[in-house]
């Protein structure tokens, strides 16, 4: 229910060399990462429905060759996370923070960078599709990128949700 795990590692990848999920958070769950890693997913962290994710200083890598893979897939139901300096690898992954089609949610992210993204595909951090207006909250503040190839910050389908601040350094995030 109330969990804070801290400076360990979490690899998705089984035997078989197949990949899987690095943390699955059941409903209503409220979990703090401090450091450490979660890598070699399909998905890093699923999310139940109105669970709690927040993040410091974890670093992201996703699994070869896969280009679908998600860093945090969000749950529906007033799902959040905050994330801040947290360091992720893009190269592979369809979306850091998938909330896609989820209502209710909500996204926090201060001051984390991202590197990668491989030429000739499209890699975001953050990507969502909610025609539901206001039900969706996102604050991104402070993000960089290192050596982004194809990588955008983030998705919005040209919709941007009621009361949301998305403060891009490099006006190119779209």
């Amino acid at each position: 229910y109330n969990l804070t795990i801290q400076n360990c590692r979490i690899n998705a990848r089984r035997a078989d060399t197949s990949t899987a999920i690095g943390i699955d958070l059941v409903d209503r769950s409220m979990v703090t990462l401090i450091g450490g890693a979660v890598e070699g997913y399909q998905t890093g962290i699923r999310m139940g429905v109105g669970c709690t994710l927040q993040g410091t200083g974890v670093y992201f890598e996703s699994a070869a060759p896969s280009v679908n893979a998600v860093g945090i897939k969000m749950g529906t139901g007033a799902s959040s996370v905050s994330m801040q300096g947290s360091q992720v690898y893009l190269t592979n992954h369809k979306a850091w923070i998938d909330c896609a089609g989820n209502t209710g949610e909500r996204i926090t992210s201060m001051g984390n960078r991202f590197k990668g993204g491989a030429a000739g595909t499209t890699s975001y951090a953050y990507k969502w599709v909610n025609p539901n207006t206001g039900a969706l909250r996102v604050i991104l503040f402070g993000d960089s990128f290192v050596d982004a190839q194809g990588a955008c910050i983030y998705r919005p389908n040209g919709y941007v949700p009621n009361g949301s601040m998305i403060a891009d350094p490099y006006g190119s995030g779209v």
